[in-house]
């Protein structure tokens, strides 16, 4: 089993809006590098599949280099 704290890699999620009186709103997923917090690749809100298999390819590369 991999240990999920020393990934390079994470994904996470997109938002915009959110004032006082409402809640911010979804609108994409990041892959982003733990490495200077670089995005490597941009989803939309209905793409977090597609994010995380992104987002386990690229570590699983890291891991073999």
């Amino acid at each position: 089993m991999m240990n999920r704290s020393l990934d390079r890699y994470f994904v996470r999620w997109r938002t915009e809006g959110g004032s006082p009186n409402s809640f911010p709103r979804l609108v994409g997923w990041d892959v982003i590098d733990s490495k200077g917090y670089v995005t490597m690749a941009s989803f939309s809100s209905n793409e977090e599949e597609q994010a995380e298999a992104i987002c386990k390819l690229l570590n699983s590369n890291d891991e073999r280099n």
